[in-house]
């Protein structure tokens, strides 16, 4: 349950969250909402199977004798089908909103889930008769379905996705060996990401592009993340991934540091000093960088360029003015 007072004024599109009250109810279907303020409001319900419903409400200056009936019905059930290339799409993803105003009570999220079959079939239940619906439909490998249905007895029963371009590439270590389970996630502006895992043997494919610049972020536990900016999804690419390093030292004690700051592959890393001025540093991106020291305002103290090995630690790093 959720209540949505309608105070003066208020525009008809919420640019920010609502103020709701919310209950759930108890196995008689009854609730209690409280602190709830005087004047007209909307009560919305919604259970999991049956249609949510949407009832105007009146709200007392004394409300504690307001009692409202809320009738649920079945609604009306949605089957169809999902295909890519004329096959049938299995384990796609499926969700619908309620479009409009109407679903403020939902705070975003959606109104009905589903997954498809191996036949690239699913079927949605206690779905809203007459009221519009926002649908996505997601499957790996192929762009993503949007569209607004203006009731779901007009819904379509036949989804066509756009398997779009494909990419594929490898990842591999310094010394040219695979890289399997390396999360990589590709992007080609907006919202749109695919985002997958390199296989034992470190190839990635990915699916559903468009023929325009890509971006692919790379990265695993342990590594140094990497980027490949491609104009277009072409495939043969290959990323190296290398192992992360460290370093370790002393900053001199009565230099007043109170930072030590690394900057490497352009990047910044910044993390208090201990008391005695020692540091271990593990897990930054090896090669050239430069080790400095502030004070508590970022003044440097001192500054020194080391290098990061890979999958080592350096020692003996001395930092004084």
């Amino acid at each position: 349950m959720a209540f949505l007072p309608d105070r003066p004024g208020r525009r008809k599109v919420l640019v920010t969250s609502p103020d709701l009250w919310r209950a759930t109810t108890g196995a008689d279907g009854r609730f209690v909402l409280a602190g709830i303020p005087a004047g007209p409001g909307r009560l919305a319900a919604m259970s999991e199977t049956l249609a949510p419903s949407l009832v105007p409400v009146e709200v007392p200056a004394d409300p504690s004798g307001l009692e409202v009936v809320i009738p649920l019905d079945p609604g009306v059930a949605w089957s169809a089908r999902v295909l890519a290339g004329d096959l049938p799409a299995g384990k796609a993803r499926v969700a619908v909103w309620m479009a409009s105003e109407a679903g403020w009570f939902l705070e975003g999220r959606p109104l009905r889930q589903g997954v498809t079959d191996a036949e690239g079939r699913f079927r949605l239940e206690g779905l809203a008769p007459g009221r519009p619906l926002q649908l996505l439909v997601r499957a790996d490998g192929c762009r993503p379905f949007e569209r607004a249905i203006s009731a779901p007895e007009s819904a379509p029963d036949r989804i066509d996705l756009d398997p779009g371009l494909t990419s594929w590439g490898r990842v591999v270590t310094s010394n040219g060996l695979p890289l399997g389970e390396a999360e990589v996630s590709v992007g080609q502006g907006g919202a749109y990401l695919v985002e997958t895992r390199s296989d034992a043997q470190g190839f990635v494919r990915c699916g559903g592009l468009e023929a325009r610049a890509t971006a692919l972020w790379i990265q695993k536990e342990g590594y140094a993340p990497a980027r490949l900016d491609l104009a277009d999804p072409y495939s043969g690419w290959k990323v190296t991934l290398r192992r992360t390093g460290g370093l370790e030292g002393t900053v001199a004690p009565d230099s007043g540091a109170a930072w030590l700051v690394i900057e490497a592959a352009g990047a910044t890393y910044r993390r208090p000093l201990g008391a005695d001025g020692t540091f271990t540093w593990e897990g930054l991106p090896p090669g050239p960088a430069e080790a400095r020291a502030t004070d508590a305002q970022g003044e440097v103290l001192a500054r020194k360029k080391v290098e990061i090995p890979e999958g080592e630690v350096a020692g003996g790093i001395l930092l004084a003015p």
